[in-house]
């Protein structure tokens, strides 16, 4: 794809939405205290993108992040100098990110903003340290734009697609060895400890899952980061109705 092209079309699919509506309040400290390394962090976006991810696949969530914490100031050397002088006192509650600049790293408040969704796989020790470790490895991969170019086609009058893109249906995995989305980066770490997301008789590959996967899976644990874990009194909340006649 041409260069040129291709800049306008991810500048034109990762701008904002006009309006975004919140379930909950910002609570970048509860989330914090919630997450775990490992965790599936999956987020209702806010880009035009979004929106389209959320149609396909008839889910609230659009994009899938892995957190990783402080594990890169754990690992020390250099790797860790750069995070610390990059990321300050963020450097120790980061996310491993796929996005159209490729696989980086991203602080844990870019997404406390959005709507989220915390998905926590049982691992064993060894595993979640093989996932993190070869998470970290994946760092500057590729991003998969080809999905770009296929999700683009929402947005445009059929008349001005392609006949080739025409037929090809629409995806949200890569099928490109060297490239990578969200999905099938996080997906492909779970998978290379033998840890599902699908049910196995499904036989869903890396490639092919959504975010909604993470959210729908029988072997991920749906944790809340919004309920405090003592003294919930909802009849407190604003906007709760005090009897019957409010309801």
């Amino acid at each position: 794809m041409n260069k040129w092209l291709e800049r306008r079309l991810v500048a034109f699919l990762t701008a904002p939405v006009a309006r975004y509506e919140r379930y909950g309040r910002d609570n970048l400290e509860a989330l914090r205290s919630t997450i775990h390394k490992g965790d599936v962090l999956l987020s209702q976006g806010d880009q035009r993108v979004s929106a389209i991810i959320r149609y396909l696949t008839q889910s609230p969530w659009s994009h899938a992040t892995l957190y990783l914490g402080d594990e890169l100031l754990q690992h020390g050397g250099h790797l860790a100098d750069q995070v610390r002088e990059r990321f300050g006192d963020e450097a120790d509650s980061l996310l491993l990110d796929a996005l159209p600049q490729g696989v980086v790293l991203a602080p844990l408040s870019k997404y406390s903003r959005l709507n989220l969704r915390l998905c926590r796989a049982r691992l064993a020790p060894e595993d979640l340290k093989t996932v993190l470790d070869r998470a970290i490895s994946s760092l500057g991969w590729r991003y998969d734009l080809r999905n770009l170019v296929d999700l683009a086609r929402f947005f445009l009058p059929a008349a001005l697609v392609p006949q080739r893109l025409r037929a090809s249906g629409p995806r949200l995995g890569s099928r490109a060895g060297a490239a990578v989305i969200c999905t099938s980066l996080i997906g492909g770490l779970f998978h290379a400890v033998g840890y599902p997301v699908h049910p196995t008789g499904a036989g869903r590959h890396a490639s092919l899952l959504a975010p909604c996967d993470f959210d729908r899976s029988p072997y991920f644990e749906i944790v809340s980061h919004q309920l405090p874990p003592t003294d919930f009194d909802y009849r407190a909340l604003a906007g709760a109705p005090t009897s019957p006649e409010d309801a």
